[in-house]
């Protein structure tokens, strides 16, 4: 049978692997210089490393991406497996631990499979990343998504915001979405919690808020920041009891909406405080259950597996073949701006049988 070298600390998974194989696999607890270790050895026409940090897995997958010579298998955790039991790219193999003896050579004869019974919507088929910082966004989203609690999602443009939302929110009939960005200042108050008749120059008729549409629902508030200050104050006493005024309305009677609340921003929250368009007391509202979402140059790990979903949610009839060019950027549109490049690269190599890889002309 095929030769194997396995590095990992679990004796268990040797113990599967021999019986597997019905061999006995080099075994090598260290995981120092892995690559050191693989190039100078000639035994091993089956490699096999035990991922135990995003770290090591973004230093071996483009070292061993295209090494046609050997099986390259990688013993993942079900956090970075999401809900398959193996996935391929370029030729290394992962494989989701634990694992018995047929998903080890299903896997090393790459047969794909996934987890079934999954619920309709689930988070790890639209946010992909198997670092630390994706994994930690998608488990808070699952969390909070059942607290109720106001929500506070910041993380560059192009980082996967909206999709955070809308898997707390279970979709657009769950949720009322507002673009504060294209709310006028001066008029932002009574867009959010609605106007009485008279209350305004225009006000003709009484105005239902957004705030009054959501009862029942989500809120989401994208780009919060643009919200002028009274508005801001009056939500922050809306998000304390559920209670409210429409602009103009001076009774004794407050209205009420049981909405949840999801605020965005594409900017630190602590940098919004500090320019004046946050206010602090109401980020204290908001600030018990954050969800970062890291820019893509500080998640690099995430790109082979960004570049693979956009591939196959394209229906591209080949695969890109080198991830290097892509973690080699800095991507400040993260994933909208790969998911670009990724289309361009394609279009570019439509008519050549090796890929080109180069950037847009005007890519910044």
């Amino acid at each position: 049978m095929d030769d194997c070298l396995l590095f990992s600390n679990n004796v268990h998974y040797r113990t599967i692997i021999n019986k597997a194989l019905q061999t006995n696999c080099r075994f090598i607890k260290s995981r120092d210089n892995i690559l050191t270790e693989i190039n100078k050895s000639a035994f091993g026409s089956i490699i096999v490393v035990d991922i135990d940090s995003s770290e090591l897995y973004t230093q071996l997958l483009p070292a061993l991406f295209d090494d046609k010579d050997r099986k390259i298998v990688f013993l993942c955790s079900p956090k970075m497996m999401n809900n398959s039991i193996t996935l391929k790219i370029g030729n290394c193999i992962h494989l989701r631990k634990p694992f018995a003896e047929g998903e080890f050579l299903s896997a090393i004869n790459y047969q794909p499979s996934k987890i079934v019974n999954k619920k309709k919507y689930d988070i790890d088929d639209y946010f992909i990343g198997i670092s630390e910082n994706a994994i930690q966004v998608k488990e808070q989203a699952r969390a909070y998504a059942a607290s109720g609690k106001p929500i506070f999602i910041c993380g560059e443009t192009g980082t996967g915001k909206e999709i955070i939302s809308r898997y707390i929110t279970g979709g657009e009939d769950n949720a009322v979405y507002v673009d504060c960005g294209l709310l006028n200042s001066t008029l932002s108050e009574s867009a959010i919690f609605g106007a009485k008749k008279g209350s305004f120059t225009g006000a003709d008729h009484d105005i239902t808020g957004y705030v009054e549409h959501a009862d029942g629902k989500y809120l989401v508030l994208d780009e919060i920041e643009n919200l002028s200050q009274p508005t801001q104050s009056q939500l922050l006493r809306f998000i304390q009891d559920g209670k409210y005024r429409k602009i103009g309305d001076y009774s004794f009677i407050q209205n009420h909406s049981n909405c949840k609340l999801i605020t965005i921003s594409n900017k630190s929250p602590i940098s919004l405080i500090q320019e004046g368009k946050l206010r602090e007391d109401l980020y204290h509202r908001i600030s018990s259950h954050i969800i970062y979402i890291k820019p893509l140059r500080e998640r690099k790990e995430d790109i082979p597996l960004l570049v693979k979903y956009w591939e196959d949610k394209q229906n591209y009839e080949r695969n890109i073949d080198d991830y290097s060019f892509f973690l080699d950027n800095q991507w400040n549109g993260n994933a909208r701006q790969l998911f670009s490049v990724v289309d361009y690269v394609h279009y570019i190599s439509r008519n050549s049988d090796k890929f080109i890889y180069a950037l847009p002309e005007y890519f910044y």
